[in-house]
């Protein structure tokens, strides 16, 4: 299970993540989530980026060699699936299926409206990506 001081993680503005509970194999899946929803509208911003290294601490990866890494391994693994928008919703309604618990459930739903709206932006890719895992989460 992940414990960290959450609380720090938090900037102005921004939600605090909360990841007390979730396994390792629950964060591997968030990160993946949270990457097919990036690549959900084809742009990459500063804000995702910056919300995803501080999700990355979250899941108590200290240095940024270990955000790097864990970051560039979720992207090789997202990358290889996600070859269409319509493979990239797919996938994220299997990988919605590691969280069974409501907290968990809303708590993935906030990560993600956060890192995908940090842009300032909310694409209809990406809300038709938050609708895909929000009909998975109903669907368990």
């Amino acid at each position: 299970m992940v414990d960290c001081d959450i609380e720090e993680l938090a900037g102005e503005n921004q939600a605090v993540m909360n990841l007390n509970g979730f396994s390792p194999g629950q964060c591997e899946a968030l990160l993946d989530l949270v990457v097919l929803g990036m690549y959900a509208d084809g742009r990459l911003t500063t804000g995702e980026d910056s919300r995803v290294r501080q999700l990355l601490g979250a899941m108590g990866q200290a240095t940024e060699y270990d955000r790097s890494r864990h970051f560039n391994a979720a992207v090789t693994r997202v990358r290889q699936q996600a070859t269409t928008r319509e493979i990239i919703f797919a996938r994220a309604a299997v990988l919605a299926q590691a969280f069974t618990g409501s907290d968990q459930q809303q708590e993935v739903t906030n990560i993600l409206g956060d890192v995908l709206a940090s842009d300032h932006q909310f694409t209809s890719e990406e809300n038709r990506f938050m609708a895909v895992v929000a009909e998975a989460f109903r669907n368990q």
